[in-house]
């Protein structure tokens, strides 16, 4: 579910015309990444609070450097 969010805000961007395209990646990675880990969450067996401070932050942050490094490719003019 993340990944559908991080495509269409990456097509939404893609119509704009973004100021600090690596700021615009960072950000789509980081709302992609929550809004996939707030999908999981709500079926993730583990509630301890190691596994979902570590685990689930650590998601987002991959999301976040992923969408740095793919999103201004993606959204170049």
């Amino acid at each position: 579910l993340g990944l559908l969010m991080a495509v269409l805000l990456t097509l939404w961007l893609r119509r704009g015309a973004p100021t600090s395209p690596e700021r615009a990646g960072v950000l789509t990675g980081i709302a992609a990444g929550s809004s996939g880990i707030f999908t999981f969450a709500l079926h993730c067996p583990h509630n301890d609070i190691l596994h979902i401070g570590l685990w689930h932050t650590l998601a987002v942050a991959v999301s976040a450097v992923l969408g740095r490094l793919i999103v201004p490719l993606a959204i170049r003019w």
